[in-house]
This record gives structure tokens, sequence and C-alpha cells, in this order.
């Protein structure tokens, strides 16, 4: 999962954006680091096949406003069972 030092690094990070710290659950901090490596693991594969930096950065910044568009966002949810949510 993740260790304590990781949670208290991440929930620095969410100060600063604003999140209060009884927002923060273990869903939250495992959402959190799941988001954070897929976004790295898309970054790579795009700069692996060919794609510079800040195109690469684009994209993922538009894969990201389509993945939080309110309809993708309920779709998203009704695929979660709410065994998932837990």
């Amino acid at each position: 999962m993740m260790d304590e030092k990781m949670k208290e690094q991440m929930m620095k990070k969410f100060e600063k954006l604003g999140i209060k710290k009884d927002m923060v659950d273990d869903n939250v901090m495992w959402g959190s680091k799941k988001l954070m490596f897929g976004v790295a693991k898309v970054m790579r594969g795009l700069k692996a096949g060919g794609m510079d930096e800040n195109e690469a950065r684009e994209k993922v910044k538009m894969m990201v406003e389509k993945m939080t568009d309110p309809e993708m966002m309920k779709q998203s949810e009704e695929m979660l069972s709410k065994e998932d949510w837990k």
C-alpha cells in the first residue's frame, strides 16, 4: 500500500491545494497514488512513442479533462461497484 512517510508527503501537497485533512481518507490516498503512477506511465509511454515533453503534458491534460467531464464521471462511477468505494 503506502508507507506513513508517503502519506505525510501527499497530505502536505493536498493541503497546498486547499484539501483539508478531514477530507482525506484511505480511498483518497489510494486513488491519488494510482492517479500519480497512471499519469507517469502515460507520460512515459507517449514520450517513448516519440512525443516531446510539452506535447505529452498537453495530451495528458486533455485526457484528464475528458475523464473528469461530468458525463464521463457518471459513467465511471456507475462502473464501480459499491465494494470498490469501501
